[in-house]
């Protein structure tokens, strides 16, 4: 994950799937309650895929994991 050089950059996380899963991207300030803020289709490929959040300069902080299904 890279987070923009300038405040209000978008968070941008980076990762590679595996063909036959989909993915999501869930977030929290307080690592207690996890919101899922982008998911995948079922992949057909190894590729990687990004996910830019445009939420991310909104809070003071956030962290992100990532679901494999």
């Amino acid at each position: 994950m890279s987070q923009g050089t300038n405040a209000g950059d978008p968070a941008l996380i980076q990762f590679p799937v595996e063909p036959g899963h989909w993915y999501e991207v869930q977030a929290t300030t307080d690592l207690q309650s996890w919101t899922t803020v982008w998911q995948t289709d079922v992949a057909d490929a190894n590729v990687w895929l990004q996910f830019a959040d445009p939420e991310a300069g909104a809070f003071s902080s956030q962290f992100y994991r990532l679901v494999l299904h």
